[in-house]
């Protein structure tokens, strides 16, 4: 089996392996709850719930613009089939967009587990944990991806002169323990402002990082590369719990239109009324923070160095091309044994109208923060998603733009305490070739506002899921 190196690997780990990003046929809900923290830390204090126990949420996405099944080839089902059959060709199950458009990659999971969230009047404390792991790759030239696809044996991409100088790739692997806290710091009448903080203790696990600031390379044949005034930095760390740590935040804001004016007294929580809004726009800060890399740690700084690389495809392991990079590279480059990784950074917009009753219309905007050295990078994205919002129901409809660029539609469904869904419904029906994937599930039990004696939380679950069976029996 031909060998690859590890930058390589995490671009491909990344594009077969790997997540909304937003989960947008969630987050938005006024039953989110603990999971609203997700995108905006104020849209808890003014939940239709005021408990929320999240017992696990996940979210897995993909998307690039590269590697991808025909159409025509694939059935989605056949993913989780013990012997999958997908149509060959090439000898490959998947293909490659061969053009000279710069390619990308994002990638992300998210897996939370237990959480919580408790209103309490002006307030809402929250709390959830989980493990993430992210990926991006960017300008990526066509003819270097088309070397990690095919191999340096592609003949008709040999013994032409090739320029580098934008790439950026990054990928991270972390678990993270995080504190919400929401306030209400004005309500009169109509008005109602909140703001909110999430405070994220990150543990690095994994981490890796390449920019490239310039070089030009050719390849002569199938096993050696000619480098040639290489800039570039290259950090990596071996995978072991505590590699790396630092104290990120979410910080949110929230204003909404009210009705009219409502009273905050109550003696127990379950007697805290919810008072339905006309509108509101919320504004989010989100993972902001860089990781600082401390132990397992390596970064090359490589300014204008030149090699010719023979047997660079025999690689087997990172360590042996640790190694070799270091005696190739002698006296060109300048070795640490630490480094910062951002997080994926963005500023978020949302808007949600209530148009009738049930019914809910929401915008959101996210956009990527690009500041830093080295940094996994946030896609941008807009959408547009009614919604159908009752206690024990709900469908979300997101419609939306991945980059500004690329239309995606999604579904959602909340069925009691259960909400399944993707924001990238096309993917399992084959309606266009497969580029990627998401999906987001999240069970939990909750108690909504103003729920006094009527059995709300478990025993009215098990009430309506009786009356559920029963109908259908015939």
């Amino acid at each position: 089996m031909r060998q690859i190196t590890i930058i390589s690997v995490f671009i491909f780990f990344g594009i077969f392996h790997s997540k909304a990003q937003e989960m947008l046929g969630m987050v938005n809900s006024n039953y989110a709850g603990i999971n609203g923290a997700l995108i905006n830390p104020s849209s808890m204090v003014d939940s239709k719930l005021y408990l929320d126990i999240a017992f696990i949420t996940a979210d897995v996405f993909a998307q690039n613009n590269y590697i991808y099944m025909d159409k025509r080839n694939y059935y989605f089902p056949s993913f989780f089939s013990k012997n999958p059959n997908f149509k060959i060709e090439n000898g490959k199950s998947t293909l490659d967009y061969y053009n000279k458009r710069d390619k990308f990659l994002f990638a992300n999971i998210r897996v939370n587990g237990p959480s919580a969230m408790v209103c309490i009047g002006r307030h809402a404390i929250g709390i959830y944990e989980g493990v993430r792991s992210a990926i991006s790759v960017n300008h990526l030239p066509y003819h270097v991806a088309k070397f990690i696809y095919d191999g340096l044996r592609y003949e008709p991409q040999q013994n032409i002169d090739y320029n580098l100088d934008k790439l950026k790739v990054a990928g991270l692997l972390w678990g993270e323990i995080a504190l919400s806290y929401a306030y209400i710091f004005y309500s009169n009448k109509m008005d109602f402002f909140a703001g909110g903080i999430t405070i994220k203790k990150d543990l690095g696990i994994m981490g890796l990082y390449l920019n490239d600031y310039g070089a030009n390379y050719y390849v002569p044949n199938d096993t050696t590369l000619v480098m040639n005034n290489l800039k570039a930095e290259y950090a990596y760390t071996d995978a072991h719990i505590f590699n790396g740590r630092t104290f990120a935040f979410d910080i949110g804001f929230t204003y909404e239109r009210k009705p009219s004016e409502s009273t905050m007294r109550f003696r127990k929580l379950c007697e805290q009324k919810y008072r339905d809004y006309i509108y509101k726009i919320g504004l989010s800060f989100l993972d902001i923070g860089a990781i600082n890399f401390k132990k397992h740690a390596t970064k090359y700084d490589i300014q204008d160095a030149s090699t010719t690389w023979v047997n660079i495809h025999k690689y087997s392991d990172k360590d042996r091309f640790d190694q070799d990079l270091g005696v190739r590279f002698a006296g060109q480059c300048t070795r640490t044994n630490n480094f910062n990784l951002g997080l994926p950074k963005g500023v978020s917009i949302q808007f949600d109208y209530h148009y009738r009753k049930y019914w809910y219309l929401n915008s959101t905007l996210v956009q990527g923060l690009d500041f830093g050295n080295a940094f996994v990078r946030r896609p941008n994205q807009i959408s547009f998603t009614p919604r159908y919002e009752r206690r024990w129901f709900e469908i979300n409809l997101p419609l939306s733009l991945y980059d500004y660029i690329y239309p995606r539609w999604g579904f959602s469904v909340r069925l009691f305490n259960l909400t399944i869904g993707t924001d990238k419904f096309g993917g399992f029906l084959s309606l266009n070739d497969f580029t990627g994937l998401d999906l987001y599930f999240s069970l939990k039990i909750n108690f909504a506002k103003g729920s006094c004696g009527k059995g709300e939380g478990w025993r009215n679950f098990k009430t309506k899921m009786q009356k559920f069976y029963k109908c259908r029996k015939f």
